[in-house]
């Protein structure tokens, strides 16, 4: 009975894994399909944007009068302004949606690979069934109520690492989109005192690393939110991210157009350094809770092992 009991815990524990992945996998097709439909849209403004700066760089005659009245140099950098942030924001969309396919395919390996350790868990769960309807005492009873408990403590547990472990993913990231904006901040100080090509050159390259870690920050957040969103019912505080998950958009609007100014990289950095203090506040509260749920896992399985020894 209780080499059952042990069997029947463990193949629990991994048909709730199972059920868990198949909930991400869910959550995953989801965002694809709205990103997929976010990336048409964008491409579409893509192509617009890219019709009006062709068509700013070759002027006809009759509009070059009407065009030279609005300032044209102006003109073409607003439109080349824009049609820059179209092409990047196209191209993060679908970096966003070769994540989200890499995602869904290792969620598919392990769902597959969970399917085939469950297989034996019907029969398993029949004998024991049968034992317990045997049972005289109530012993085996209550073994099998413990044994429920502590996996139902263990899945809970385990769902709080893994938030906790995307949370930390999650800071460092932020953290390296701090440490190029403050590089490129830095570099656009010199930019302005006439530092020249080479300055401008260099803190543009800063630009794109930030804005590649914002847009795997963002990866991160929807997924970290996501698991917030699990463990509510096994911890007391009110964690979520909702209020952050469209940071990058925020992030990427706010510097994509203007990536020459100052300011806009002081707003990015300010932005990032809120969503930070967010992230860690929250990683803070799952550590605590982590700690907490290890030892009510500790305690019920003094308790199991307390009823084996009576039995």
């Amino acid at each position: 009975m209780i080499q059952l009991s042990r069997k029947l815990m463990e193949l629990s524990g991994l048909q709730l894994l199972l059920q868990k992945e198949e909930d991400r996998l869910r959550f995953v097709q989801q965002r694809l399909s709205e990103e997929e439909e976010k990336c048409i849209r964008l491409e579409k403004e893509l192509r617009k944007e890219r019709k009006d700066y062709e068509r700013l760089t070759h002027l006809s005659i009759q509009s070059l009068f009407y065009t030279l009245l609005q300032s044209a140099e102006k003109q073409k950098g607003k439109e080349l302004q824009e049609y820059l942030a179209a092409e990047l924001k196209w191209q993060q969309s679908r970096d966003a949606i070769t994540r989200l396919q890499e995602d869904g395919q290792q969620l598919d390996h392990h769902i597959r690979q969970l399917q085939e350790d469950t297989a034996d868990y019907p029969a398993i769960f029949k004998q024991k069934e049968q034992l317990l309807l045997e049972d005289k005492d109530g012993k085996a009873l209550s073994l099998i109520r413990q044994s429920e408990q502590i996996t139902s403590l263990k899945n809970q547990s385990r769902e709080i690492q893994e938030a906790l472990e995307l949370g930390v993913l999650l800071e460092k990231k932020l953290n390296s989109v701090i440490d190029y904006l403050q590089s490129a901040s830095g570099w656009g100080t010199w930019d302005m005192l006439g530092g020249g090509l080479i300055s401008t050159a260099i803190k543009r390259g800063y630009m794109d690393d930030a804005r590649e870690a914002a847009s795997e920050a963002q990866h991160l957040l929807h997924s970290f939110n996501k698991e917030l969103g699990d463990i509510k019912k096994s911890v007391d505080q009110q964690l979520n991210m909702n209020g952050f998950t469209g940071f990058a958009d925020y992030f990427f609007d706010g510097l994509i157009v203007d990536w020459m100014v100052k300011k806009s990289i002081n707003d990015s950095h300010e932005t990032t350094l809120n969503l930070l203090k967010n992230v860690r506040s929250i990683i803070q509260e799952l550590t605590l809770n982590a700690s907490l749920k290890k030892e009510e896992v500790k305690n019920a399985e003094k308790v199991y092992v307390q009823i084996v020894e009576t039995c």
